[in-house]
């Protein structure tokens, strides 16, 4: 772990020794990949799970490469602890538009085909105790309340400052709410 106080350490060193803590973090007794290790834990869970109840995604280590980010993130911290000042943008962060805010990953956390059967049947506004949420997933269309629509686990959308596509669609969803639907009601 000394690498996190070395000034000169390289990108490639702070990201092994990050993934090498959190293999020791989770138990790893054997040298494999921090996504193997991911995929072994699940595998090993399931396993042991009844087929009807859920898997909680946060039981599980980060991905690689958001272990990567993470570690960089750190390693940043600690410089600036040190009295060491770097770019964080260098250093797993991303500039906003008023702030600075982590980079999660580079990489999608598993297909995105995949990605979308992954729901929450949250009561709320997904704020809290969202399952999308705590497995570092965005709300999606499958989810049972929102829909990922209508949640704050979602990406924010770009407004466009032209309104008259809003109307548009507003007319013709009040057009559609006269006629009877053949989805039953549930």
């Amino acid at each position: 772990m000394s690498v996190f106080n070395n000034q000169n350490a390289r990108h490639d060193e702070i990201a092994a020794a990050g993934e090498e803590f959190l293999k020791q973090l989770y138990g790893c007794k054997v040298t494999q990949t921090l996504d193997r290790l991911r995929y072994y834990i699940y595998k090993r869970t399931v396993a042991k799970q009844p087929l009807h109840s859920k898997f909680d995604l946060a039981t599980l280590p980060p991905t690689s490469a958001a272990a990567r980010q993470h570690s960089y993130r750190v390693y940043h911290q600690v410089q600036q602890w040190r009295g060491i000042e770097l770019q964080p943008t260098d250093w797993g962060w991303k500039q906003s538009q008023l702030c600075i805010t982590p980079i999660p990953s580079l990489q999608e956390v598993a297909p995105v085909k995949l990605l979308q059967l992954v729901s929450c049947n949250c009561k709320g506004d997904c704020s809290t105790r969202c399952d999308c949420r705590r497995g570092g997933l965005e709300c999606t269309g499958m989810c049972g309340q929102c829909h990922g629509e209508s949640c704050a686990n979602i990406r924010a959308v770009i407004e466009n400052d032209d309104d008259s596509d809003n109307e548009i669609d507003e007319a013709s969803a009040n057009d559609d709410s006269d006629t009877e639907s053949d989805e039953p009601d549930h």
